[in-house]
């Protein structure tokens, strides 16, 4: 059955004129994206507080191995000199900076170079040539000739070379 106009009731004209006043629903303003929540400045400071702490950490860790380097260094220079063993020298500052080579750079960088390659990083890795052709002999060949004393100016020519290499803090 279908409805007609007769059939619609009708409201009374007050009515009709109360409804006039009602406003239409409106929606509310956007939420603006900043200040953010305070949830959010927490979550922030939080992340920005371990960043810091991660790069204190980081700075601290390569500082200490490299004093420790560094200390070491010193010993087989001490050694060096009251033993004058370039053999023995060579052997432990090659032990010492491959170590540190594989601290500060992929393994798969370092790990595998011998002979010349490895002087080639250690001059590339320092920028200029450290390892001059005398150095780089004695790093290269003190360890597989007998020891034979003297030597001594070139090893301590080879530590002074490592010790520059590491001051440079290879791997930055």
């Amino acid at each position: 059955m279908k409805e007609t106009a007769a059939d619609v009731p009708t409201l009374p004209e007050d009515v009709l004129q109360r409804l006039d006043l009602l406003r239409d629903l409106h929606t509310p303003e956007a939420i603006a994206w900043f200040p953010p929540a305070p949830g959010w400045w927490i979550a922030a400071g939080a992340l920005l507080a371990s960043v810091i702490a991660l790069c204190i950490w980081t700075a601290r860790r390569r500082r200490s191995v490299l004093g420790q380097a560094l200390r070491e260094l010193a010993a087989i220079e001490r050694c060096a000199k009251h033993h004058g063993c370039p053999r023995r020298a060579a052997v432990r500052i090659s032990t010492l900076l491959r170590r540190y080579a594989l601290f500060a750079y992929p393994r798969q960088e370092v790990a595998g170079l011998t002979g010349e390659r490895w002087v080639d990083f250690l001059n590339r890795a320092a920028g200029q040539p450290l390892f001059d052709a005398a150095t780089s002999r004695i790093l290269l060949e003190a360890p597989y000739r007998p020891c034979a004393g003297g030597g001594s100016g070139c090893v301590l020519a080879l530590i002074g070379a490592a010790r520059t290499w590491l001051r440079q803090e290879p791997g930055r």
